[in-house]
């Protein structure tokens, strides 16, 4: 009877220790020799960016529907299951670690996808400690690097994304004034203002920031102090909650300049607050909603995140075609183990609801991490946002 029940304890041992080592990986298998690769998303939820977290997932949603459905990674020929396990950071850094710590620790889960630029350094000393990686839907790049080779970013940069606008309004005749920068005055909007000064005066801008709180509700001070002499204003990172005040109150002010989105557009949102006539000739990049409608797979993925939200938030359109990324990365690795996946990610292109896209920014950062994308240029007219330049 005691060597019936070792013999069993050493068999469950050996199960227990089988089961982790695959789910160290990422995912595990089924009894046909198929793969899962979990993706663990640490998102909003709940509290005032509640939104955010539920128009990625929708996203990130269709993507694995996408994946799955055609069959695009398999290891040794059998299918890998692509799968979302929600983790609600609440948008706070605390909440996130929390989170992040039950994702890597309790649930094995070694591929996660991090929303909020004030949110994806928390957690990296965890995700570093494992064979794990982030992918990081996070305004700002002071988490981007040599030093963090775990991390990539699969978001657009604003840097980029102003000079797309500026040199597109240039193109068309419009005059280089003066160039505000109403930034918020944190970490990710001190870093943004000084390149963004400089891309403007680059290009002609009299150009400066104004940085005002993430809590601000009254603008009012500083439209005040730049609505009679702003040519354009850009809103970078701010929250379009913020914007939409922004623009309210320069508007009522006397404002008659436009509105620049380097940080894209969510219309949607603005025009629950303002008008379309107040947002007329603006300009944003990378104008993702209007590329999204530009192919029958973008114009697919924007029907199916409006069915499962009531709306179609273009950010969100990086969490699919990173998953297609990640997918071909996979493919090529032939493997779920994250060291061999993150090594295969930038040699990967992939044609995306946004265009091409890849992994590149080794000639900035001194390591492939940050999404490459076509920079088009949308304009609102007549309260849509209209394709202007197709971006490369």
């Amino acid at each position: 009877m005691r060597n019936t029940a070792k013999k069993r304890w050493k068999a469950a041992a050996v199960a227990l220790v089988t089961a982790l080592a695959l789910t160290a990986c990422g995912g595990g298998g089924g009894s046909d020799g198929s793969h899962v690769l979990t993706i663990g998303l640490v998102s909003s939820f709940s509290g005032s960016a509640a939104s955010f977290g539920v128009a990625e997932r929708a996203s990130l949603q269709t993507a694995v529907e996408y994946v799955n459905k055609n069959g695009i990674a398999k290891i040794d020929g059998k299918p890998v299951t692509f799968k979302i396990k929600e983790y609600d950071s609440a948008y706070d850094p605390t909440k996130a670690v929390t989170v992040s710590r039950q994702a890597l620790d309790l649930d094995g889960v070694r591929y996660l996808e991090v929303m909020g630029g004030g949110i994806v350094p928390a957690v990296q000393p965890l995700v570093n400690k494992e064979n794990a990686l982030i992918f990081a839907t996070a305004a700002g790049d002071g988490f981007i690097g040599k030093d963090q080779p775990k991390t990539f970013r699969p978001l657009y940069d604003t840097r980029e994304s102003l000079k797309a606008i500026l040199e597109h309004h240039r193109s068309e005749g419009g005059s280089a004034g003066n160039l505000v920068l109403v930034y918020p005055d944190d970490d990710l909007g001190q870093g943004l203002g000084p390149d963004a000064v400089k891309i403007g005066e680059d290009l002609g801008f009299e150009a400066h920031t104004e940085l005002v709180a993430r809590d601000v509700t009254d603008f009012a001070p500083v439209m005040s102090k730049v609505a009679k002499t702003a040519g354009i204003i850009d809103f970078g990172p701010l929250p379009p909650s913020q914007q939409a005040v922004a623009i309210k109150q320069a508007r009522q002010l006397g404002y008659k300049g436009i509105f620049a989105f380097s940080d894209t557009l969510i219309l949607g949102t603005l025009l629950k607050t303002v008008s379309a006539r107040d947002l007329e000739g603006s300009l944003s990049a990378p104008a993702l909603e209007a590329q999204v409608a530009l192919t029958p797979e973008g114009k697919a993925w924007a029907a199916s995140v409006r069915k499962k939200t009531g709306q179609v938030d273009g950010w969100t359109a990086v969490a699919y075609d990173n998953l297609l990324l990640l997918a071909a990365a996979v493919n090529d690795a032939q493997t779920l183990d994250p060291a061999k996946v993150a090594d295969a990610l930038p040699a990967q292109k992939v044609d995306g609801i946004l265009g091409e896209v890849s992994y590149g920014g080794a000639d900035r950062y001194g390591i492939d991490r940050i999404m490459e994308l076509p920079y088009a240029v949308s304009e609102v007219r007549s309260g849509r946002a209209e394709l202007v330049a197709s971006g490369s």
